[in-house]
């Protein structure tokens, strides 16, 4: 499948992943992409709901992460990624 976006006003991140979902990436898969940051599970979670914004259908993603106060520097990031 190949998406074409046309993205004049920009895209917020949670909207973005709840068109993937929408469009078939199963939202396990991407829950499997969070555990493989080897975060800690309880400190995150993501939630998928179907929801109506008027008469449009849409998958709400809120990806939910418990903020904490550990510091990570550049090189850190770079190598959770």
């Amino acid at each position: 499948m190949i998406g074409y976006l046309d993205l004049p006003s920009g895209l917020a991140g949670d909207m973005f992943l709840g068109c993937l979902v929408d469009a078939g990436w199963p939202a396990d898969e991407l829950r499997d992409v969070f555990r493989r940051l080897n975060l800690p599970s309880q400190e995150w979670s993501i939630d998928v709901s179907s929801v109506m914004k008027g008469p449009i259908r849409a998958t709400a993603v809120r990806p939910r992460v418990k903020e904490g106060h550990a510091h990570r520097h550049l090189r850190h990031i770079c190598q959770m990624i």
